[in-house]
């Protein structure tokens, strides 16, 4: 079974590093969330230096913008 090098941070906001093995990285992600972390990054191990960011998964988690924001609500009233 592959093993995956990931990024996470907990409910706090404190980083969490480290490898699970998984046949396949969407596995990762599900046991992250199932032990209540917000995966960051999901990659393969590389020799020597942490490891390889394959994903960047805080994409998914942008902030909305004040711009838009403004035109929601304005829109809305």
């Amino acid at each position: 079974m592959p093993e995956f090098a990931y990024k996470a941070t907990d409910s706090m906001g404190k980083i969490v590093e480290g490898l699970m093995e998984a046949p396949a990285k969407q596995e990762v992600i599900t046991k992250l969330q199932s032990l209540g972390y917000i995966p960051i990054t999901i990659g393969q191990p590389s020799k020597g230096r942490g490891f390889s960011l394959d994903i960047d998964l805080m994409g998914f988690f942008k902030r909305v913008s004040s711009r838009d924001v403004m035109t929601f609500t304005q829109q809305l009233s």
